[in-house]
């Protein structure tokens, strides 16, 4: 399973009716790619973790423990800062093709 293809399947759409076909080059490095399948993979790991712990802290509700809801917000921070890390990557390979077309229009 392609998880890129899920993910960045709209934003190609947008770039290639903008910028041609020739932006969509730009994506099919390998490091990119497994850039982005990792942060996505990371991604739903981290929410399924929080979700798991969330529903352990559901079960368990007249008690509360600590550390479990420590881990939980700590799980949080991290699926978000992946979140982050899957948006930056994406807008720095926009940056990287829309100036790979200057100079190839050029």
């Amino acid at each position: 399973m392609n998880l890129t293809c899920i993910d960045a399947r709209p934003c190609l759409q947008v770039c290639e009716k903008h910028f041609g076909s020739d932006y969509i080059k730009v994506f099919s490095y390998s490091q990119a790619r497994a850039f982005f399948i990792w942060i996505c993979v990371l991604r739903a790991l981290f929410d399924i973790l929080e979700n798991i712990l969330l529903l352990v802290m559901l079960n368990s509700y007249p008690l509360f423990n600590y550390l479990l809801a420590t881990i939980c917000c700590w799980v949080t921070a991290l699926k978000f800062v992946v979140l982050y890390a899957w948006i930056l990557g994406i807008i720095v390979r926009f940056i990287k093709a829309a100036c790979s077309i200057q100079r190839y229009k050029s």
